[in-house]
């Protein structure tokens, strides 16, 4: 009985390191969701001068705005044919600069996982008309930078399946750990037995 309950239990667990690693067999991306900016000298005014711009949560009556752009349909309006399925907002922030300054201004935006080669957008919310508007956007390496004539929300799109990804351990890799699970399995129910016999 002991014998039979060990090897359901090792049998279990062989089972479980399986799905655990197929679970991470497919590729995903890193993009973070969050969006950040350097803490000093992270864009330049209309003038070409270095200017500090700062993030913050959107206010509570912009939310439904928020809610609005991170729609499918929303972003495919607004993009257009430069929208493609697998595009959607990873983050939206508050953005402001100091008081005077000129504009237009283009600020650099830190997002992880954005490679040179990722397809983005970035969204402003014109406050006074109460829309959405496509500004222009390049994606560096881990950053987005963009352009802007005015400030207030903002949202970022990052097409995910352009971005940088991390590839798991290939099938075969797998399979050897399975099988090296097995024979441990295999080795144990032996130990056992063999220790069963001498006692007997």
């Amino acid at each position: 009985m002991r014998l039979k309950r060990l090897v359901s239990v090792a049998a279990a667990a062989v089972l479980a390191l399986s799905l655990s690693l197929t679970a991470f067999a497919a590729p995903s991306t890193n993009i973070s969701g969050v969006v950040t900016v350097d803490t000093k000298d992270n864009g330049v005014d209309g003038n070409g001068n270095t200017i500090t711009a700062s993030l913050a949560e959107v206010p509570a009556e912009y939310q439904s705005a928020v809610a609005d752009v991170r729609k499918p349909e929303t972003l495919k309006a607004l993009l257009g044919s430069a929208y493609t399925d697998t595009m959607s907002v990873v983050d939206v922030k508050d953005v402001t600069v100091a008081d005077g300054t000129v504009f237009p201004v283009t600020i650099r935006f830190n997002v992880p996982g954005v490679t040179t080669s990722t397809k983005v957008a970035v969204l402003h919310y014109d406050t006074e008309k109460k829309a959405w508007e496509v500004v222009d956007s390049k994606a560096g390496q881990g950053t987005i930078t963009a352009t802007f004539n005015s400030l207030s929300p903002v949202a970022f799109v990052v097409d995910k399946s352009t971005s940088a990804s991390t590839t798991s351990p290939q099938t075969g890799e797998h399979s050897m750990v399975v099988l090296f699970g097995a024979v441990a399995v295999v080795a144990a129910c032996g130990a056992v037995g063999l220790s069963r016999k001498k006692r007997a």
